[in-house]
């Protein structure tokens, strides 16, 4: 069962806030373009603004809202940018620490009885 699922309010109808509030403000704009300009301008302004309302309230961008992608760009380009560089580091230095090594003793190891068998073994064994 899936967790933590936000789904934004309906306020109006099918819109939530933020798409009304887009709606709304582009429906104001057509309104005062329809009364100051001719009907050729008042149509293209229509379907430009129309269609860029469509792009902000329901556009996506992998999974994020055109309009908060398009806030995030303008936050990254106009925030301060911090890039800190360290520069030379400080040398380590090691102890050098000598062991005293201690009386060796001999091991004898009968490596010829070995290697004896071994050849036995890989000459008399079948393949």
């Amino acid at each position: 069962m899936p967790q933590f699922i936000e789904r934004e309010t309906k306020v109006v109808g099918p819109l939530t806030f933020k798409q009304s509030v887009i709606f709304g403000f582009v429906l104001v704009v057509l309104f005062f373009i329809y009364v100051k300009f001719s009907m050729p301008v008042f149509i293209i302004a229509f379907f430009l603004l129309f269609g860029l309302a469509l792009a902000l309230a329901f556009g996506k961008i992998k999974g994020v809202p055109v309009l908060e992608a398009i806030l995030n760009f303008f936050h990254f380009s106009f925030s301060a940018k911090t890039f800190i560089w360290k520069g030379e580091r400080d040398s380590i230095s090691f102890e050098k620490r000598e062991f005293k090594k201690e009386k060796e003793e001999s091991l004898s190891v009968d490596f010829e009885g070995r290697l004896k068998n071994l050849k036995r073994l890989v000459e008399t064994t079948k393949r």
